[in-house]
């Protein structure tokens, strides 16, 4: 185990400049001496140990950030993003893994290098993963269940609309509609809950919530009420027995 450290304005400056080195030519280095040499970086106060283990889940990693950061402000942690870019680097072999072909897989800047004053700050595949776990709880698996470095569409459609993704009951009801339990007993999403062409897919259930929106209260509403405004075209997205209704509502309001 190691303590936590915090980039410099000098370090935070080498990793954003390796970040975009590494987008253009995925055989840049890996400056590792970043993490531990001064003038990069220091040690996060309150000093707290972190461990470099592997973890299968976005959620998974959530609820270690969770526990790592539970004293210290919320405030103080989204605003700092030597911190967060800090954490990137040290995880960065299962951020940003090496593919088949022997090259690192990357995704837009933005899931790497954190700004606050950013709109896509909650790309972040650190920072985002531990907002989205500590607002929501057990309720952001529907989020969190990929690898660490990838994004899911509900994550993406979701995380980026305040209205939304700070509603906790609507959150449920999305679970809901579109979480299911796999034959090995895990949950997974239901197949075409992305696809533009199935009728009541994720893309119509937004919309469809921005016009409720006008009309209704959705943060008084529980989930039961917002699974009956829906229209007719949710139907076959609805968990069609009682007991299986009561059953995923039980175990998401845990």
């Amino acid at each position: 185990m190691t303590a936590i450290g915090v980039f410099t304005h000098i370090g935070n400056k080498e990793f954003r400049d390796f970040i975009q080195n590494l987008k253009i030519n995925a055989n840049t280095p890996i400056p590792l001496h970043l993490l531990y040499q001064s003038p990069f970086s220091t040690t996060f106060k309150p000093e707290i140990k972190i461990e470099n283990v592997p973890f299968k889940t976005r959620y998974e990693f959530g609820m270690y950030l969770a526990q790592l950061f539970e004293r210290i402000p919320r405030n103080a942690l989204m605003k700092n993003e030597e911190l967060w870019n800090w954490l990137v680097l040290y995880y960065i072999e299962q951020l940003i893994p090496i593919n088949s072909q022997g090259k690192r897989e990357m995704g837009e800047i933005a899931r790497y290098v954190y700004n606050p004053r950013y709109t896509k700050y909650y790309l972040h595949l650190v920072a985002a993963t531990w907002d989205i776990y500590t607002r929501l709880g057990t309720d952001s698996k529907l989020f969190l269940m990929t690898p660490l470095n990838k994004i899911n569409k509900f994550f993406r459609e979701l995380a980026a609309r305040q209205n939304m993704i700070s509603n906790k009951n609507l959150i449920r009801t999305v679970q809901l509609l579109y979480l299911e339990e796999m034959k090995d007993g895990k949950e997974g999403i239901k197949k075409g809950a992305y696809s533009r062409k199935k009728q009541g897919n994720l893309y119509r259930f937004i919309a469809v919530m921005n016009q409720l929106d006008t009309n209704y209260d959705l943060y008084a509403m529980k989930p039961e009420n917002l699974l009956n405004l829906l229209p007719a075209e949710f139907d076959v997205w609805k968990p069609q027995k009682e007991t299986r209704r009561r059953s995923i509502l039980s175990r998401i309001t845990q």
